[in-house]
């Protein structure tokens, strides 16, 4: 999963639009999508280990240019497209992917339709954010895990600070009906990773990675 995600970060750039107050996580993303069905709310939260495996399956693999501001409250009437398109960026779905209903009830009693977005981008410098979601999040810098809150049922904010630099990765969990939200803002603005320029910082975090892993085999 990790390698996978390496070389898809490879080709992407990532940056902030500045606001007023604050920025909108704004560039050109490498998105995994993945679904299940008939899952409870352990099965439904924002996990790596739920991807993949018995829980989901990869539907489409994207790439997503705009802001990281999605938000729909349509019951299950929502689409994998339709809430994506409220982010106002561009991409292209593999057809019928599109088509797929983002949600449905209930994690209650296992019955329950989740899709999640596990996204990639690489940045030069690092950066604090603030995340608004319904449903569970996830945070990593260069694979490390920096932000957690995996099973929310309202709408809440969660800080991911200490992000340094390389590969930042958020996986988010739309589970369980609308109101479907993800939204992540910042004060930092770093600067944007252009490639081939933006290699060399991939390969330091790659090499910090496995030496971590190492470290902890040892």
């Amino acid at each position: 999963m990790f390698k996978k995600s390496i070389i898809a970060a490879a080709i992407v750039s990532v940056g902030f639009v500045a606001q007023a107050t604050a920025a909108t996580l704004n560039g050109t993303f490498t998105i995994d999508i993945y679904q299940g069905t008939g899952l409870n709310s352990a099965q439904s939260s924002a996990l790596k280990s739920n991807l993949g495996g018995s829980n989901s399956t990869l539907l489409d693999t994207i790439t997503y240019t705009g802001d990281l501001d999605f938000s729909t409250n349509n019951g299950t009437a929502t689409t994998i497209e339709s809430w994506l398109n409220t982010g106002g960026g561009t991409y292209t779905l593999n057809n019928p992917i599109g088509g797929l209903t983002l949600s449905e009830p209930s994690i209650s009693n296992g019955t329950a339709r989740t899709t999640w977005f596990d996204i990639f981008g690489v940045f030069a410098s690092g950066f604090d954010s603030m995340i608004s979601h319904d449903d569970g999040i996830s945070v990593f810098d260069d694979g490390v895990e920096i932000a957690e809150k995996s099973a929310p049922t309202t709408v809440v904010d969660t800080a991911a600070l200490g992000f340094n630099g390389g590969e930042w990765n958020l996986l988010y969990a739309a589970t369980n009906s609308d109101p479907s939200v993800l939204k992540v803002t910042g004060d930092s603005l770093p600067s944007t990773v252009p490639l081939p320029a933006g290699l060399p910082l991939l390969l330091a975090g790659l090499g910090t990675f496995a030496w971590m892993r190492r470290r902890k085999a040892a």
